[in-house]
């Protein structure tokens, strides 16, 4: 057993949550860099991928248990070391992804997206195969984590922005350490060094903070990309704003050669126009030229009715909340089988939980990928009914260790 005796097991579960939420966040921030960087079709694949990284972290703690299931002592270091580098691996790769110039190699980001996975994975399958008995409540704690981790992250991006949101996850995984060494009743220095570091690095001036977020690199160099675009035409262009959210990336860039008018965009493209305006009727004469002024040249004018992407809303808050309570009845069932099979493996041999946990990560992978296919292919309902099918096969071959 890793684990020292009298130490509270509170002290894991508690270790555990904090290293879901920032796990979470993490992988909602780079769906939000991967847009700004490609677009939001891409993000399901990078996000596949990363998970995927989980399960390599399992097989890789796989081996090492195997080889070194008696060196009690190598096991323990190893999984602090293991870590020690989650929260570093949050700011090498987030910070990577934002000073590179722009590649049309998807596999540039994929890579490195993978790390804190991997990391994360390794922990977390060794943490499971150490202490299978409470699987049970191990799971529990992950959900949590990663439930708060849904929330927090909505204001986090919208009120903290993409660097200080990096920083918040590499905090927060940083309290997870804490708690690890603690429970492991190892003297890390290091460990409380880099909580600190990234605790006075959030008061890092804001003009600082405004002047990283405008000079992301692939907003800058791609061609892609309406900055870009204008950059490579010859003209010269500016970005005065930027803000980045749950939702997006919005830049406002000036152009020299029209100092009348400002371009909006979300995620580097979608671009709106955005003209100066003084306040006087007169001066919107020369927009009477434009072809969008066609349908207001007759019939009558006083009032006029404009409808945008923002139609139905109250209809979409509905369908959202109906929504999270049909999907929430199937999860409450579809998260029993988990902890109950690493317990069953747990009373055999354990040492097979991570490699277990490694096949669970890129199963999710494939599943992932597949019902973008089916669904593509031959629509939501026979991708729903597949996934019925399955879920019953495994009943099936699973009936006489099925417990109720």
């Amino acid at each position: 057993m890793i684990q020292e005796k009298g130490k509270s097991k509170l002290l894991l579960l508690f270790g555990i949550s904090f290293l879901s939420i920032s796990m979470f966040i993490y992988q909602v921030i780079l769906t939000r860099v991967i847009s700004a960087i490609f677009t939001y079709h891409y993000t399901f694949i990078i996000t596949s991928f990363s998970i995927l990284g989980l399960g390599i972290g399992g097989i890789i703690a796989y081996r090492q248990l195997k080889n070194n299931k008696t060196n009690n002592q190598f096991l323990k270091d190893n999984l602090i070391k293991k870590i020690v580098l989650m929260p570093i691996s949050y700011i090498f790769v987030l910070g990577l992804f934002y000073i590179l110039p722009f590649s049309i190699n998807i596999l540039v980001y994929i890579i490195p997206a993978m790390v804190p996975f991997i990391i994360g994975g390794y922990i977390l399958s060794s943490i499971y195969s150490e202490f299978s008995d409470i699987s049970n409540k191990l799971y529990f704690a992950d959900l949590i984590g990663s439930g708060l981790g849904s929330i927090l992250v909505l204001f986090s991006l919208n009120y903290l922005g993409v660097i200080k949101s990096i920083i918040l996850i590499s905090i927060i995984s940083s309290i997870a350490v804490i708690f690890f060494v603690n429970f492991l009743s190892k003297k890390y220095i290091i460990a409380y060094a880099v909580l600190g570091m990234f605790v006075v690095s959030i008061f890092v001036p804001q003009n600082y903070i405004s002047a990283l977020e405008k000079n992301f690199g692939s907003i800058i160099t791609s061609k892609l990309k309406t900055f870009g675009s204008i950059i490579s035409s010859g003209d010269k262009a500016e970005i005065v704003y930027t803000k980045w959210n749950a939702f997006s990336r919005t830049d406002v860039i000036r152009v020299d050669n029209d100092p009348n008018e400002m371009i909006v965009t979300i995620d580097g493209t979608a671009s709106s126009p955005m003209y100066k305006f003084d306040g006087k009727d007169g001066s919107l004469d020369i927009y009477k030229k434009d072809v969008e002024y066609l349908p207001y040249t007759f019939g009558k004018k006083d009032n006029v009715l404009i409808i945008g992407p923002g139609g139905g809303r109250d209809n979409l808050i509905n369908k959202i909340i109906i929504s999270s309570i049909l999907v929430m009845i199937p999860g409450f069932f579809m998260g029993m089988p988990f902890p109950r099979g690493i317990r069953l493996l747990g009373a055999g041999d354990k040492n097979v939980i991570p490699i277990a946990w490694g096949i669970n990560g890129a199963m999710s992978v494939i599943g992932s990928i597949l019902s973008v296919i089916i669904s593509m292919i031959f629509g939501f309902k026979i991708t729903l009914i597949t996934g019925a099918i399955i879920y019953g096969l495994i009943c099936l071959y699973n009936r006489d260790r099925l417990i109720l």
